[in-house]
This record gives C-alpha cells, sequence and structure tokens, in this order.
C-alpha cells in the first residue's frame, strides 16, 4: 500500500498493484564487462565455450544466476568458465569495471557506466525478467497537479523507447 502517500515507485509484475500506474522501465539485464576485458577475452557472442572466461556472482541466491541466462540465451554453459564470487552486488560491479571478470547488469543500475564507457555489453542478448518499475498513485482519490507534474517529470527522464512502451496518458 502506498500509505497515504500522493506517488512511489513499485518493482512487480503490471497486474500485482491495486494503484494507477505508470511503467516507468521494464526490467533488463546485460552481460557486461570493462572494455580491456572485452579486449583479451572477447564476447559472449565469439565464444564457443567459456573456458577463457571469469564470470562474477553474488553469494546470495542472485534472482538471475549466469546459468539460467547462458541457458535461455542460447550460449555455453558456465561449467567451463572460471569464477568469481561476491557478498555484495556493488563490490562484483566494481570488479567487473577494473577488469577482473564479467557480471550480470540491470540495466537501471549499470546505465551510467554504460554511458560513460566504464562498462560495455558482453553479449547481444538481453534478457528481460518479466518484472517492471512503476510509478504509482492511489486510484481512490484524484492526484493533485503537483503530483502529476512530478510523475510526468520522472516519465520523461527515461525515453519511451527505454519503457518498450508509450507513455501514458
Amino acid at each position: 500500500p502506498l500509505d497515504g502517500a500522493d506517488l512511489g515507485v513499485r518493482h512487480g509484475e503490471h497486474s500485482e498493484y491495486p494503484f494507477n500506474r505508470f511503467l516507468l522501465q521494464k526490467e533488463t539485464v546485460i552481460p557486461v564487462a570493462s572494455p580491456g576485458y572485452l579486449a583479451r577475452h572477447g564476447t559472449l557472442d565469439e565464444c564457443t565455450s567459456l573456458d577463457d572466461h571469469v564470470l562474477g556472482h553474488l553469494n546470495e541466491s542472485p534472482r538471475l544466476p549466469w546459468q539460467k541466462y547462458l541457458s535461455e540465451m542460447g550460449y555455453p554453459p558456465s561449467s567451463d568458465a572460471s569464477d568469481m564470487f561476491f557478498s555484495d552486488y556493488g563490490l562484483l560491479l566494481q570488479a567487473v569495471i577494473k577488469g577482473q571478470c564479467m557480471g550480470l547488469g540491470w540495466q537501471h543500475v549499470i546505465a551510467h557506466e554504460l554511458e560513460q564507457k566504464g562498462l560495455v555489453p558482453a553479449a547481444s542478448r538481453q534478457y528481460q525478467t518479466g518484472m517492471s518499475y512503476y510509478i504509482v498513485t492511489p486510484n481512490d482519490h484524484a492526484i493533485r497537479p503537483e503530483v502529476v507534474s512530478v510523475r510526468d517529470w520522472l516519465l520523461s527522464e527515461l525515453p519511451a523507447a527505454s519503457r518498450n512502451e508509450t507513455m501514458p496518458a
């Protein structure tokens, strides 16, 4: 519930929320690496085996493990790769940026590093999790004009193309 708030951001499936909802961004996962790592090892698209690759993993149960990504996207199995394990996603991303391994990057987390070229896609296939981020507003009363302005500004910060839908009215 929004507990009296005028606006919120929620993560989940479209049908989960009894609010007015406006798609902010679909959850997309991209294998990423540093430019130097790819220069030394190549992309996933270029390999028939992962024996020359190091995959960065989280110790906890990730929502998308490498094995699932590789299998569903048609890449070689992870059993041939070397592995590095991290207790924190931020530490994993730092290792990826430093060229120590490849990692699975959630687009909303890594977008700035992709723009700055600190990270580059390590494969051409992006994984859509089926989950999305939504701006939500109460559906039991009219939305104040100030809230509409903030909502519209937030939606304008991400182009409609990144949401794979047009902006709601």
